[in-house]
């Protein structure tokens, strides 16, 4: 199975290597996951494994609505 992206950045923050990151660094990471969280869920839109709100939505339109607050 695909590793999700609350599962890779958990091995992030759980590595050797994290402590000595400086802090811009980390955000990197956080918004790398974000994005990453971001393109899961447009795919699974896309797939039909997330409920459709509307049906003309689009998969990005999609996230915007359900996740953009």
């Amino acid at each position: 199975m695909k590793q999700t992206a609350t599962e890779w950045l958990i091995e992030q923050v759980k590595s050797p290597s994290w402590s000595g990151l400086f802090i811009w660094h980390k955000e990197e990471i956080f918004q790398q996951a974000i994005a990453m969280d971001k393109q899961q869920k447009i795919e699974a839109f896309k797939h039909g494994e997330l409920p459709p709100l509307f049906v003309n939505f689009d998969a990005e339109q999609y996230y915007n609505e359900t996740y953009n607050k």
